[in-house]
């Protein structure tokens, strides 16, 4: 009985460290709030708006440099007639809304893991919510679509502007949904093929200073990648873990929340882990 004691314990000192970190890095974010990435897509769009080009010929590897398909910068070019403090906040309510997306199932399953986990997901997608990533939006989208209709469409479009979110695809590859798979890559190819008629002279081709496995070592990246979907094709369950996983893994930058904790919160969420646990009344 001691023993379960002190387990018991521990795991509630983890869940305890994990809400005060949560709580610490959504303080630290709020106060470093810049949306400078949505800045980023701004000044794309408005460059196109004036008959300029999409990348910009003076833009060097930071984080105002436009990195993404032509398609999304097109999209904003109308948001450009707004007045920008009103398109930032709007832009703020949808990203702090994604994160409200993503972190929600596992609070409101009231499982003390779930929430731990839940919580982990915000301690790092809320960075890039700060910076008004995107990406957040896409995770959400994602995590919530993911088996149904609208999934390989969101698939498609998140791996347009950051290509390795195509790799979710495989899931429904390891599922033998060969429809869906093919779907996500026609949606990513289509979106990002007009990227192409661009001029490309100036685009960013260099990630800049970024730690990753990849940085670490290209070796170890390539085997540790390859295990993960090796175990995610020989796994008869959590086929979106492991996927998530692979996503995780394949990125070469260690900090694009988006897809890390996009690796989190999508597997559990759609393995369906959450329903089971309440089932089972755990």
């Amino acid at each position: 009985m001691a023993g379960v004691t002190y387990s018991s314990a521990i795991r509630r000192a983890g869940i305890v460290l994990i809400v005060i970190i949560a709580a610490a890095a959504v303080g630290a974010a709020a106060a470093t709030w810049n949306l400078v990435d949505f800045h980023a897509y701004m000044e794309a769009a408005q460059r196109l708006r004036d008959g300029g080009p999409l990348f910009d010929p003076g833009a060097g590897t930071d984080d105002l440099t436009y990195r993404y398909a032509s398609w999304f910068a097109y999209a904003l070019v109308p948001l450009t007639v707004l007045p920008i403090e009103l398109v930032a906040a709007a832009w703020t309510i949808m990203c702090v809304g994604a994160l409200a997306a993503i972190t929600w199932p596992y609070v409101a399953s009231r499982d003390g893991d779930a929430i731990a986990f839940g919580l982990l997901c915000l301690t790092v997608l809320v960075w890039e919510a700060g910076s008004g990533n995107i990406g957040v939006v896409f995770v959400a989208l994602v995590m919530h679509t993911a088996r149904g209709r609208f999934g390989p469409v969101a698939i498609g479009a998140f791996a347009s502007l950051k290509f390795f979110p195509v790799l979710y695809a495989l899931a429904y590859v390891r599922q033998r949904e060969w429809r869906r798979a093919a779907l996500a890559a026609v949606v990513a190819v289509v979106l990002a093929a007009p990227t192409l008629l661009e001029d490309l002279s100036h685009y960013p081709f260099s990630a800049g200073s970024t730690i990753s496995l990849f940085g670490i070592s290209p070796v170890l990246w390539a085997v540790a990648l390859a295990a993960a979907v090796v175990f995610m094709f020989r796994s008869d369950r959590w086929t979106w873990s492991w996927t998530a996983l692979v996503v995780l893994l394949s990125w070469t930058k260690l900090w694009p929340a988006a897809a890390y904790a996009g690796g989190l919160a999508i597997g559990p969420y759609n393995d369906g882990a959450l329903d089971r646990r309440h089932d089972e009344g755990r």
